[in-house]
């Protein structure tokens, strides 16, 4: 059985995830990975994803940050989770936007609908990070 989506972590400690396939399933492995991904990194390491679901839902967008705040709360002292969505539809943004500021408080995720522009959001944020930290 080939897998739902790629993974890879990036040259700039990103892990990557680029979503095929959209079912129950993949989320439950996407979020399995993500949980895998907390469960390795230091509590004090700030933790950047970039989800590539260009194809998406609203259902299985829903069900994916649903579970991404059941992680969050899993990891209460775990530092912050820098998340990049990457959406095709511009008029899922607004949904998403609006279900991450009901489900998830304390993580920062963005959407977009370029790929570039998401890991461009992500590099930056790690620059910042290691500005405050120098």
């Amino acid at each position: 059985m080939t897998s739902p989506y790629q993974y890879v972590v990036t040259t700039h400690n990103i892990h990557k995830f680029q979503i095929v396939q959209y079912d129950e399933r993949t989320i439950d492995l996407l979020i399995d990975d993500i949980s895998h991904i907390f469960h390795i990194v230091s509590s004090d390491t700030p933790i950047f994803l970039l989800i590539e679901m260009q194809n998406t839902e609203v259902f299985y967008l829903r069900q994916m940050i649903l579970r991404l705040k059941d992680i969050v709360r899993a990891y209460p002292n775990h530092s912050t989770l820098y998340t990049a969505v990457v959406i095709k539809d511009v008029k899922l943004l607004d949904i998403a936007n609006t279900l991450v500021q009901t489900l998830i408080q304390r993580e920062r995720i963005q959407y977009f609908t370029d790929p570039e522009k998401a890991r461009f959001w992500l590099r930056l944020e790690k620059q910042k990070i290691s500005k405050t930290s120098s």
